[in-house]
């Protein structure tokens, strides 16, 4: 299909079209694996789903364009995530285009940010965006996530809950340092 000059679907790979579905079918999972190891807070399995450096673009939220250790990130989530009370990532719309030993998934995601407040209150934000995935695949035959771009469409509830819980984790922390 075309729109807009571009091509959508499904690239032919040197297997044929039931090899290039398998495939299209492993870079899917990996996706959700990626949403479902963040909301289950499986900081160990979600590192093993991404290559030793990852290239990471969040320009669209000011963060700019690096390379960083996927260990660096997947520490930074956890900071980040794993003081909030929950999380759910919901990655949907996936777009995959396979060239030999490399692919791109596109997808649309929402991802909704949930912190218990100390007076009993929740309060919530939610982003809706879309994710580019650049994946390779090792020699075992696997695929590896190599580079992911995040940009955020629009949002809702919110934002200060991640300085909040930052703030409470630090709280309890220094009353265990006292304690």
């Amino acid at each position: 299909m075309t729109y807009r000059g571009q091509q959508h679907g499904p690239t032919p790979s040197s297997g044929g079209k039931q090899q290039n579905l398998n495939e299209q079918i492993q870079i899917i999972r990996i996706t959700a694996q990626f949403a479902h190891f963040l909301d289950a807070r499986a900081w160990i399995d979600l590192r093993a789903l991404f290559t030793d450096t990852i290239d990471t673009d969040f320009t669209a939220s000011g963060v700019g364009i690096a390379p960083q250790p996927a260990d660096h990130i997947v520490g930074d989530w956890q900071l980040r995530l794993g003081s909030l009370s929950a999380t759910h990532h919901m990655i949907t719309n996936h777009l995959v285009d396979i060239d030999d030993d490399t692919a791109i998934c596109r997808a649309t995601a929402q991802a909704q940010h949930v912190l218990n407040e100390s007076n009993g209150d929740q309060s919530f934000f939610t982003v809706g965006s879309t994710y580019r995935f650049h994946l390779r695949r090792r020699s075992e035959g696997d695929w590896l996530i190599t580079a992911f771009a995040l940009k955020p469409l629009w949002t809702a509830g919110n934002p200060d809950i991640f300085q909040r819980a930052a703030t409470a984790r630090a709280s309890v922390a220094r009353e265990t340092l006292q304690g």
